[in-house]
């Protein structure tokens, strides 16, 4: 709590400095609009719960190369990688697992039945054209995995134009090369959009266990479409793509002289239909199929492992303008969920019905939310989360906000019924978490506190060969975003404290408190920006401290910062060219372990591409 009283400390003096030195600048920020918090669109500022916004042009600033390329300027998130691009990562998002996230494509859950994560290395960023980020429990809503927070992943592309096509090729380090093209527009009543992309890289030795010393590369072959069609003034129905296929080389601790690889392929297919009934009541259904399917394989030994997770899901969900300061959503939600695979579980496959309600209420200049949700799931019953927020600004720069929020983690299907590693008697991992937050819009600079406590019961751990119910966690934490403007210098910094334990006892009854495995207690990211004229120049700060391996015999893994360096150049007002240099000064670091050997991560590196779009 002594860090926790200094960081306030640090945060009420800053706030004085930047009111008395900078009020006097225009503001540079226009309204956001988001959806994921309440599944209904709302300004970014208006916002009770703490949410992050990167849209394409955030994603081609920062030249992102991947997802977490992105996700590493969030609060509170931490990413391990075993090295290179396209292998298993592990995020940690506020103190929580990559389980107890949950992430959506267009509004589909792409978190698999049989592991309960999400293939997001698997997705190229090109792809991508916005990404919504909501910090804090969302079960209310979104039901099993909201625990921590949602990521939301958006591939729609809209654009007034008949035609408006676009093509990019990059190339960089370890032999990369990167390919895409798109087109959208608009013909008559509908907005249309497709996208392909390539990208291979022969990649660097990811493990120094690896005898042969050999490169693992790899590849992704992406597609996404969508076509909008207004039918009338009142309804319009929607159709979303997405297909990802990666192949990705790894090392592995028994098999040091074969060849391993990964092909995982990931499809989405939404499809949607909104109408209004009256001026104040709005329906929408959607229908979706997710599909991740991954093929483990050894060309020396001819073994492979094949495993295939589908989802169906169904949604209803009604927007009632009860008045002009009350609106009540409520729905429905059904989700299927089966997997094939050539290892025999148990159970392969379960149904998930659930109801919601939320209301949004404005009195006077308190803004209140409430939310109630019911699951019922077919292997652990029927389940119940709520969720309270309260928002009043105090002033014309200041507002504060205060929740509760509860979730739920389903046991997924490797934890009850893989053979030999599971446990059938699982029960659902369940959290309650508290959240005050104080923001403050200076005209130019702006900055968001939110000091949290998650308490997480029957957490599930892997121990003795298999999944347990853990007695219980709690996280604590203090995030601080910065987002200024000096000197024509864009700035967006954010810091945070966690203090992640697990918090069960031994068997004679004593507390053995221990903070959780592979999370950083501290944590930062500063991203800076600056147009001059033609040329735009931008760095990238990230860092984090030590943190416990976990697996690796207790082994601590020292901090580490990196810098990147990010420049563009426009050549005419079609054509562009993008240059990164990724670890600037070289920094040697860790980031995972596979039996106390360290997986390799990447020195400095470099990525230049070429984007051009014709005017039409």
């Amino acid at each position: 709590m002594n860090k926790i009283s200094t960081l306030i400390t640090g945060i009420s003096f800053f706030s004085l400095y930047y009111t008395a030195t900078t009020q006097a600048e225009d503001s540079y920020h226009l309204p956001n609009m988001v959806v994921t918090a309440t599944k209904t669109p709302q300004v970014m500022t208006d916002s009770l719960a703490p949410v992050n916004v990167f849209t394409r042009q955030d994603i081609e600033h920062l030249q992102a190369q991947d997802i977490f390329d992105v996700l590493r300027h969030v609060p509170s998130v931490n990413i391990t990688t075993t090295g290179g691009k396209g292998t298993v990562s592990k995020l940690f998002f506020r103190g929580s697992s990559d389980k107890q996230v949950l992430v959506l494509v267009d509004g589909i859950k792409i978190n698999t039945a049989t592991s309960g994560k999400a293939s997001l290395s698997s997705i190229d960023i090109n792809q991508v054209e916005r990404i919504e980020v909501v910090r804090g429990p969302r079960s209310v809503l979104y039901g099993s995995e909201a625990l921590a927070g949602v990521i939301h992943i958006f591939t729609q592309q809209y654009s007034e134009k008949p035609i408006e096509p676009s093509f990019k090729v990059g190339f960089g380090s370890h032999k990369s090369e990167q390919y895409m093209t798109g087109i959208k527009g608009k013909q008559g009543d509908a907005y249309y959009g497709l996208k392909t992309s390539y990208y291979t890289t022969e990649g660097f030795n990811r493990w120094h266990g690896d005898l042969s010393n050999e490169n693992d590369g790899y590849r992704n072959k992406s597609f996404t479409g969508n076509i909008q069609y207004q039918l009338n003034n009142d309804s319009q129905i929607a159709l979303q793509l997405m297909r990802q296929k990666a192949d990705a080389e790894y090392d592995n601790a028994y098999l040091v002289d074969s060849p391993v690889y990964t092909e995982t392929t990931l499809e989405t297919v939404n499809t949607n239909y909104s109408h209004q009934l009256t001026q104040q009541w709005d329906i929408k259904i959607s229908a979706g199929l997710t599909t991740d399917k991954s093929d483990d394989r050894t060309d020396h030994i001819g073994r492979n492992f094949l495993l295939e997770s589908k989802r169906r899901a169904f949604n209803w969900q009604n927007n009632i303008q009860l008045s002009p300061v009350q609106l009540i959503t409520f729905g429905f939600d059904y989700s299927d969920d089966h997997l094939s695979s050539t290892t025999s579980y148990d159970e392969d496959e379960r149904e998930n019905r659930a109801w919601f309600i939320q209301d949004q209420l404005q009195l006077g200049k308190h803004e209140i939310l409430l939310g109630f949700r019911q699951d019922d799931n077919e292997q652990f019953g029927k389940h119940n989360t709520r969720n309270l927020a309260w928002g009043m600004p105090i002033n014309d720069t200041f507002k504060v906000t205060a929740s509760y929020g509860e979730a739920f983690v389903a046991p997924s299907f490797n934890d009850l019924y893989y053979p030999n590693f599971s446990n059938p008697d699982l029960n659902p991992e369940q959290s309650k978490h508290y959240e005050l937050g104080l923001q403050a819009d200076f005209g130019h600079t702006q900055w968001q506190m939110n000091v949290f406590k998650t308490d997480i019961d029957d957490m599930i751990i892997f121990q003795n060969s298999k999944p347990e119910n853990s007695e219980k966690a709690q996280i604590k934490g203090v995030e601080l975003a910065i987002n200024t403007l000096w000197q024509g210098w864009q700035i967006d910094s954010n810091f945070t404290i966690l203090d992640p334990v697990d918090k069960n006892t031994d068997t004679d009854g004593q507390n053995k408190e221990q903070t959780l495995p592979n999370r950083s207690r501290r944590q930062f990211s500063i991203v800076t920006h600056k147009n001059f004229g033609l040329y735009s120049l931008g760095f990238e700060w990230q860092g984090q401290s030590k943190r416990k391996n976990i697996g690796s015999d207790n082994v601590t893994l020292p901090g580490y910062a990196t810098v990147n360096l990010v420049q563009a150049y426009a050549l005419t007002d079609e054509v562009s060219i993008e240059w990164k240099i990724n670890n600037l000064f070289d920094k040697d670091y860790v980031e995972d372990l596979n039996n106390n050997i360290p997986y390799e991560t990447d020195g400095i590196n470099t990525f230049i591409s070429l984007t051009y779009r014709p005017n039409l």
